[in-house]
């Protein structure tokens, strides 16, 4: 039980859950705040993937020569696709967080009779 470790994106799924579950009751306001943040954030996420997972990694590289241990710069992906390995995430968070986004526009629309 020592390895175990609390994720605080599960609270936030929890919270868009219950948000969804909820709509018709809270606030349209709230409901547009709590959609739309959910949304930015994957979309944050879907940016990070496209950049190969920057920031995840530390961005350092470590090196041993002579048994004493030497940081170099992180290697830049000068591409401008993300790599394989990358696709299906970006895909995922990008239209998850493009659909909360639509969704909480859609909301506001709906309210503001257009």
């Amino acid at each position: 039980m020592q390895n175990l470790r609390f994720d605080w994106r599960w609270v936030g799924v929890i919270v868009v859950v219950a948000l969804l579950a909820n709509s018709a009751i809270i606030p349209w306001q709230i409901f547009v705040v709590g959609i739309a943040a959910a949304g930015s954030y994957l979309l944050v996420l879907a940016w990070r993937e496209w950049q190969g997972g920057a920031g995840i990694g530390g961005g350092k590289r470590e090196v041993y020569w002579r048994g004493e241990r030497i940081e170099l710069p992180a290697e830049r992906n000068t591409s401008l696709a993300p790599s394989n390995r990358n696709v299906g995430a970006t895909i995922l968070y990008g239209a998850l967080g493009a659909a909360m986004w639509l969704g909480a526009i859609g909301v506001i629309f709906n309210q503001l009779g257009l």
